[in-house]
């Protein structure tokens, strides 16, 4: 069930996906165009927005992966150490969390405790992918939320 409130509009869809049934599919979309529209507005302005916000933030400089320590120097000279087990347990990937309801599938237990970054990928200007010795990789990591996760004196 999705509830929508736009200016103007409010509207609920029930599942009106039916496969075999296009005029269905084609009469709601055809009732809620004006709400599409709003909607695809509001989405560019949106995507608009956070790349700014993503592009002006705080970048990396540099990333050092030394077993199981990882090291970042952020551009205005901090620098964070970060123990890889904490990152790797913090990922929040669809396989890792629940996409809807945010509850966390990974059980920390499961996560090795000699666990080590073997290497790592810069994603756009605006987040960085380990790659984790118990094979996961699909988790990214937003520079802003690293900076926040730093466990330094200055920072918490």
């Amino acid at each position: 069930f999705l509830s929508y409130a736009l200016p103007n509009y409010e509207l609920s869809i029930n599942n009106f996906f039916y496969f075999g049934h296009d005029e269905i599919i084609e009469q709601v979309l055809f009732d809620f165009l004006p709400v599409q529209k709003y909607c695809v507005k509001l989405s560019l302005y949106v995507d608009k927005e956070l790349e700014r916000d993503l592009t002006q933030g705080i970048k990396i400089e540099k990333v050092g992966v030394y077993g199981d320590k990882i090291l970042i120097r952020w551009n205005d000279g901090h620098e964070s150490t970060y123990g890889a087990r904490e990152i790797r347990i913090s990922c929040q990937c669809a396989e890792c969390v629940e996409e809807w309801s945010k509850r966390q599938l990974l059980d920390p237990a499961s996560v090795p405790s000699d666990l080590v970054a073997e290497d790592h990928l810069m994603i756009g200007n605006y987040a960085i992918q380990f790659l984790w010795s118990d094979a996961h990789y699909t988790g990214i990591f937003p520079f802003d939320t690293l900076r926040t996760m730093c466990p330094c004196s200055s920072c918490n």
